[in-house]
């Protein structure tokens, strides 16, 4: 892939996992329409160019057991909607801008086993 994630992305429903990691997308922002892909439980968008806040709407992503977005140009806050992940095995969003706090919320994380958050401006 070059460009942009296919908008028609958003028409998989039944979706369980996607991996475009290093497909050298547009830089950008994290398409929100990825967050129409409720069934999703692997997640991997890393090493592409999006940056700004990580979208709100990958909150309805409540069945990710996987979640990657490591080697962008992501900034504010994590959000603490993550929280209300509970089948979240492993998340990766290491070597990014991200700033803030770890959110409270993480401790409702109890299937979490790996944790990438290196290299951002956590406080």
């Amino acid at each position: 892939f070059f460009g942009q994630i296919p908008s028609s992305f958003e028409k998989l429903n039944s979706l369980q996992e996607l991996d475009v990691a290093q497909c050298n997308f547009s830089e950008g922002l994290v398409p929100s329409a990825l967050g129409n892909l409720r069934q999703l439980t692997y997640l991997d968008i890393s090493a592409n160019r999006f940056g700004g806040p990580i979208p709100d709407s990958l909150a309805n992503l409540t069945q990710l057991t996987v979640f990657r977005v490591s080697t962008s140009s992501l900034t504010g806050p994590i959000p603490s909607w993550l929280g209300n992940f509970s089948e979240l095995v492993y998340l990766d969003f290491a070597f990014n801008q991200l700033s803030g706090s770890i959110p409270a919320s993480f401790s409702n994380l109890i299937n979490l086993e790996i944790l990438y958050l290196h290299a951002n401006n956590l406080s």
